[in-house]
């Protein structure tokens, strides 16, 4: 389906019997759109984009990265380029 809005399409089109996207992409639907789906499960609120470490990255290195994430949620330069809260 390659896209978000084409996972919609397909579902109304009756080529899928369902299918998973966000809840972002799903709100910026038209009213039409939204009105031929219905939502069957929505997961809880997560992080937009979560960042993992390798597990055997050195203990140093993956708390400077952590610091960093940490920090640049508190720099007012950038607070509006990031957010913290995943509901925000």
């Amino acid at each position: 389906m390659k896209t978000h809005p084409n996972v919609f399409r397909n579902v109304v089109l009756g080529r899928a019997q369902a299918s998973g996207t966000v809840l972002r992409t799903f709100n910026q639907e038209s009213p039409e759109m939204q009105a031929q789906l219905r939502i069957l499960y929505q997961t809880p609120a997560v992080y937009p984009q979560p960042n993992a470490v390798y597990p055997r990255a050195p203990v140093k290195l993956t708390e400077a990265i952590q610091q960093a994430f940490i920090g640049t949620g508190r720099d007012p330069a950038i607070h509006g380029c990031t957010r913290t809260d995943p509901d925000g």
